[in-house]
């Protein structure tokens, strides 16, 4: 299935999902919040890197997007289903990952889909689908970053803010397994310059 394809088809399941929460299914908060966070994960590590150069912009925002969005989810996912905010943050959380659809499915996904080969787009789309499985089977305490501190989106674009490639972050989250805590830079990357304003830690 060709990467834009994946996507678009995650967006609709996530919209049925919005809907029977809004309706009074509280029981399929779980299975939502593991839905966008392996469809934000997939976007993360692989999809805007790969697709970035097309559309700079638009990917910056969309990382920003979904910083917003995941900040919306904990706060969701930390109140109680009878508390009077409850039905507040899901609208409020249904309205950001909604627009954020609508933008990535007229803006960007044309763009993408204009730019690269069916055959890179169905590349692509097995590597996000193999991933997106592969978020869904860890344990809830791996999905998300601890705290309000770091989203899932600052932990791929990095400490600076400079985007991490796919394999920066899948070495970082082996290394520290996803702990919410500083880590060093890859060893593969050479040691920068730093000012003497700076000194090396």
């Amino acid at each position: 299935m060709k990467a834009t394809a994946l996507l678009e088809e995650q967006h609709r399941k996530a919209e049925a999902l919005f809907s029977k929460l809004e309706s009074g299914d509280a029981g399929v908060l779980a299975e939502l919040a593991n839905e966008l966070v392996a469809h934000m994960t997939i976007e993360q590590e692989i999809f805007y890197p790969a697709v970035r150069s097309i559309d700079t912009d638009r990917v910056t925002e969309s990382f920003e997007e979904h910083a917003v969005a995941e900040l919306a989810l904990k706060r969701l996912l930390a109140a109680d289903q009878n508390e009077e905010t409850f039905p507040a943050r899901v609208s409020v959380l249904q309205e950001l990952v909604q627009r954020h659809i609508d933008d990535e499915e007229s803006d960007l996904f044309p763009s993408v889909e204009a730019e690269l080969s069916n055959e890179q787009l169905e590349t692509l789309g097995e590597q996000m689908k193999w991933r997106f499985d592969e978020v869904l089977a860890e344990d809830d305490e791996g999905k998300l970053p601890r705290g309000f501190d770091e989203t899932s989106a600052d932990r791929a674009r990095g400490p600076t803010g400079r985007r991490m490639s796919t394999d920066e972050v899948e070495d970082e989250d082996r290394v520290t397994q996803r702990a919410p805590a500083r880590r060093l830079p890859p060893k593969a990357k050479p040691a920068r310059k730093r000012s003497p304003a700076r000194p090396a830690r």
